[in-house]
């Protein structure tokens, strides 16, 4: 700093204090819904500890599920039709993570979390069955709770001047409980529960090397995952159904520049033993180019294999109703996908626009396949089941464009998206192939501190996901949000001018047993909710980098999905 016409040398000490507050709520005036978050950091030198909480509620009285299904073997066909009565959800779950960070220089980092959740929740459908000749009203009663900790160690060196290396290990335990009850008027009453124990550990290994114009990545995993199941029907006695699972998996991959193209491959060896032991490779590559400061182009092959879940290799058998038993199957194999991917990119000023085309096989999809059992040794002869196989295959082809104006007269950005899709699926018995449009639009417009938002489906499209095919739900919001310094305040009204609030629809294809099925919460039609966020950013925190290794999450092994 000059002074005069001396020179006055100033030495600043660098700041190794400080951290974040950050304080969320969002409740709806319309419907009982709500969710909050509160976040906090502190540094002090070398270390910082992070909290972070979230949590949400809902209690809807508003919901109704139509229902067509069809039984048909034994030489006769059943057709029963559910008319979803006024029906009630209470659902809550909460997040808190605990983070601490060592960093004592650049290249060396230690984090270890412990995040742990809960959820519950609890529903009461009521329907009106009617049959040819009969009708009755049946009640649901579906309760679940679960409990799931999660402690995480991660640890990265930089090795050398262009190695890295990172070790991460974790393990969670999982414990959760399901109860469902139903009864109707003619007298067929079912209980069933639920009680599971489920853990896991797992590690990973990576190490990264850059070169003058290659990267490489080299890395192991391993996951072990066992999940201790009882199922009690109708107050028997509980049926043992314990699963565990060994998963390996290696993999390298290589990525840079030759000339104008961008290149990228990762190739993987994965090992999975659950009742039987499965060997896949996996494979990714992607080429990208630029072709001036406008346009680019680039192309994307994934050939990927995965494993079923836990629940899938269960033997015991569950009615689902008065007619239908679900069971798993033991001896189900990997899936295998073929996804090819190409797409452009074309942005000047403030117009942007790009498209892609893409293909997707899978092989050895996995579908419930429905069966009359007639053999009168079994448990449940006379009565249909419901069971995973190894199906045929399922096929995707199809297009996607999106284009957006940015800034317009300085205070106003406009984007549409939409896109064509074939699905083809193969299974037991039947053949199906569906062709459908799908289309979005978003508006933003920005004042000084005002922003408002809009967003609407235009068309909803569909998916396929093997022989279950969905409409998806339309969605329509309008999000108008105020910033005043560390205050942020929001509004919004989603499903706007909707009757059945949020929708699905969904088909069950099959031979044996093809349902359609109608849901829909009118709590959410016309939602209002409102938003307050306050956040303070004091000091500095620590520069963490990207992390590359994570494995929250844990398959404990229990479908509750019927």
């Amino acid at each position: 700093m000059r002074y005069g016409a001396c020179w006055v040398n100033i030495i600043t000490v660098p700041v190794d204090k400080g951290g974040s507050v950050m304080a969320y709520l969002n409740p709806a005036l319309t419907a009982k819904r709500t969710s909050q978050q509160v976040a906090a950091s502190y540094r002090h030198g070398a270390n910082e500890v992070s909290i972070n909480y979230s949590g949400g509620f809902r209690d809807s009285d508003k919901e109704y599920s139509h229902k067509e299904e069809e039984y048909i073997g034994g030489g006769n066909a059943t057709r029963l039709y559910y008319h979803g009565l006024p029906s009630t959800t209470i659902d809550r779950y909460n997040s808190l993570r605990i983070d601490y960070t060592r960093q004592p220089s650049d290249k060396r980092i230690f984090i270890a979390s412990l995040l742990l959740d809960q959820h519950s929740q609890n529903q009461d459908e009521d329907t009106e069955v009617q049959e040819i000749s009969s009708s009755y009203t049946e009640r649901t009663s579906r309760d679940f709770k679960s409990l799931a900790p999660t402690f995480d160690l991660y640890y990265r060196e930089n090795t050398s001047a262009n190695g890295v290396m990172e070790l991460n290990v974790t393990t969670s335990l999982s414990r959760g409980d399901y109860y469902r009850d139903i009864f109707n008027t003619t007298g067929y009453s079912d209980l069933n529960k639920i009680n599971n124990t489920a853990w896991f550990i797992g590690g990973e290994a990576l190490y990264s090397h850059r070169y003058s114009s290659v990267s490489t990545r080299y890395g192991i995993q391993y996951r072990f995952t066992n999940s201790d199941r009882k199922t009690t029907i109708n107050n028997g006695n509980p049926i043992a159904d314990d699963a565990s699972s060994h998963v390996f998996y290696g993999y390298a991959s290589i990525g840079g520049r030759l000339f104008d193209i961008g290149y990228s491959f990762a190739a993987g060896l994965r090992y999975n033993r659950v009742t039987s032991s499965m060997l896949r490779p996996s494979l990714t590559m992607s080429l990208n180019r630029y072709f001036g400061n406008d346009f680019s182009a680039g192309y994307q092959l994934q050939w990927q294999p995965s494993s079923p879940g836990l629940s899938r290799y269960s033997n015991v058998f569950t009615p689902v109703n008065e007619l239908l038993y679900r069971t798993g199957n033991p001896d189900l194999k990997s899936t295998t996908t073929t996804s090819n991917r190409l797409s452009i990119q074309y942005g000047h000023g403030k117009f942007y626009a790009s498209g892609e085309v893409f293909y997707r096989y899978v092989k050895r999809p996995i579908m419930n396949v429905y069966s009359y059992v007639d053999d009168p040794s079994s448990e449940i002869a006379g009565k249909f089941l419901m069971r995973p196989e190894n199906c045929h295959n399922n096929r995707r082809i199809g297009m996607s464009l999106s284009m957006s104006v940015n800034n317009l007269l300085n205070h106003l950005s406009l984007a549409v998206w939409g896109g064509w899709g074939k699905y083809s699926t193969r299974g037991e018995g039947f053949r199906y192939e569906k062709c459908t449009w799908n289309a979005d639009a978003q508006a933003s417009f920005y004042w000084d501190t005002w922003t408002v938002n809009a967003n609407f489906t235009l068309i909803p499209g569909y998916q396929l996901s093997t022989n279950s095919l969905s409409e998806r739900s339309r969605f329509s919001s309008v999000d108008v949000s105020y910033r005043y310094r560390q205050w942020t305040f929001s509004a919004s009204i989603s499903q706007i001018f909707s009757k059945h609030g949020i929708r699905q629809r969904n088909w069950v294809l099959s031979s044996v047993h093809p349902e359609y099925s109608d849901y829909y919460l009118k709590n959410f039609a016309n939602l209002v909710s409102i938003g307050v966020r306050y956040s303070l950013n004091f000091g500095k925190r620590l520069r963490k980098g990207n992390r590359s290794t994570s494995s929250y999450g844990i398959d404990s092994g229990v479908n509750i999905t019927y």
